[in-house]
């Protein structure tokens, strides 16, 4: 550092500059990317981008006296080594108003001119404007997470809230973002559509946490604290489904509707316990959120929660008095939930707090169906040893052995056989877990299930699988 501070005035503050993004930035950036963000500056907005304002990538490695490098595979520009990062992660002058610096960056990127035009009406169109615009992708994805820290480690900047007003109001650059932001981020061959319509400053705010712009905005009474987006969402419920707890004790304290629905009937309690957000369950609950709020296809908050694997939150709700047999819109319970996950800690809960191993959802099957049908073989043995019925069967006839095979998890059918599932088992249309497991093409399962087998229901099995129309391979049927 010592060396870099000892250049003339203006190649010092590029190497701080180019350090401060390199170190604080939230993933590697490309070259261009960093070569943008340094020509963009903190200042004024412009209207558009001059490249004559880029500056070389070589100059930006002397400047940073060889602590930067470009790794030539990913042609991203990063530190020499990760103790690199570790040690300017902790420099005043490379830490302190990083994050200010960065948001204001992105924000005057985003008010270019380039981006008035709103978002496009087909993937093509999109994929075109991120590869011609290379910074957008880190500015729509990351503006917000740099103005959230910088709110909450350097204070609430009135630039930053000014900028970001600024490009939230304006509707169609709006839109374009968070066309982006929703995007994936792996892949160009789809995701254009994913983002919602009618989304508002609060919105945004909600999405990225930051309570300086809600104020703001609130302040200014255009946007209604519960208006919705196109998917019914509030700001609420965005900033729930983020796990910003200070948004979301801001929004409830300025009136937002805490029961509020979206499309799928999820509220805030629902979104939170979704992410295993523990906190924000909490502050919820305090606030009076209905602990059986229902949504349309996946229960209550103990449902999703269980079925997400949060073993914390599973335990607040059922603390909080959740019922532990609630049923979503298929009649599956929590534990139904955990089950088809594997998610054995959260299933020796809820059978310790008394939960029905026994429930039926609409199709008859019980928490052994589920583990079993997705051949999660420690939860499938946990709850054999607690006591669940091994020949429990489904509306068809089923049971759970035949549930393992139709889907080849032979070990889960080794469990199964160990216990005393029964091999000849029949649904009610005749079908044992062979037939299952021979019309799958499942042949080890198959191959196991034939030498567990005490009567020679392989060639029945066979036939039987044959006639359903599954022929097309008969050397796979063969090399049972």
């Amino acid at each position: 550092m010592a060396t870099i501070e000892a250049q003339p005035d203006e190649d010092g503050i590029l190497a701080l500059q180019a350090l401060r993004w390199i170190v604080n930035a939230e993933r590697p950036l490309h070259v261009t990317e960093l070569q943008i963000a340094l020509a963009i500056g903190e200042g004024e907005p412009k209207s558009e981008l001059d490249e004559d304002d880029f500056i070389e990538v070589h100059d930006i490695i002397e400047q940073c006296a060889s602590l930067v490098i470009v790794d030539e595979q990913t042609e991203t520009v990063r530190l020499v080594h990760y103790t690199v990062q570790e040690y300017l992660a902790g420099v005043s002058s490379i830490r302190d108003g990083a994050h200010t610096m960065i948001a204001k960056a992105c924000l005057n990127y985003l008010s270019l001119d380039d981006f008035r035009t709103g978002p496009c009406n087909s993937q093509q169109s999109l994929n075109s404007v991120l590869e011609r615009h290379s910074f957008l992708d880190y500015a729509c994805r990351h503006w917000g997470n740099h103005c959230r820290t910088s709110f909450e480690t350097e204070g609430e900047d009135g630039d930053v809230i000014t900028k970001a007003l600024a490009v939230l109001k304006d509707s169609a650059r709006l839109h374009l973002i968070f066309q982006v932001y929703f995007a994936p981020e792996n892949t160009n061959d789809y995701g254009f559509n994913w983002s919602p319509s009618k989304l508002t400053p609060l919105h945004a705010s909600g999405v990225f946490g930051l309570c300086g712009t809600i104020r703001a905005v609130l302040a200014e009474g255009q946007f209604g604290v519960d208006f919705r987006d196109s998917f019914g969402y509030t700001p609420l419920s965005r900033a729930a489904s983020g796990g910003h707890e200070a948004t979301v004790r801001l929004l409830l304290e300025e009136g937002a509707n805490i029961e509020a629905k979206d499309q799928s009937g999820g509220t805030a309690i629902f979104h939170a316990a979704s992410r295993g957000d523990e906190a924000i369950v909490r502050i919820l609950l305090e606030k009076g959120a209905n602990i059986e709020a229902k949504g349309l296809y996946r229960g209550t908050a103990i449902c999703i929660s269980a079925r997400g694997g949060h073993e914390a939150t599973v335990q607040l709700l059922l603390d909080k008095g959740a019922d532990i047999e609630a049923k979503d819109r298929s009649g599956g319970t929590a534990i139904s939930h955990a089950a088809s996950c594997g998610n054995k800690a959260i299933v020796r809960l809820l059978i310790q707090k008394g939960a029905n191993i026994e429930a039926k959802d609409h199709h008859g099957r019980t928490a052994i169906f589920w583990a079993a049908a997705d051949g999660h073989e420690e939860t499938v043995r946990l709850l054999l040893e607690k006591g669940a019925e091994i020949e429990a069967k489904d509306n068809n006839g089923g049971t759970a052995i035949c549930c393992a095979a139709s889907r080849g998890h032979e070990a889960t059918v080794r469990i199964l056989l160990e216990k005393g599932a029964n091999i000849q088992a029949k649904d009610h249309y005749g079908r044992t877990a062979i037939s299952f497991a021979a019309a799958g093409f499942h042949l080890s399962t198959a191959r196991l299930l034939r030498e567990k087998a005490t009567g020679s229901g392989v060639n029945t099995a066979i036939q039987r699988a044959a006639a359903a129309g599954r022929d097309s391979s008969p050397l796979g049927y063969r090399a049972l």
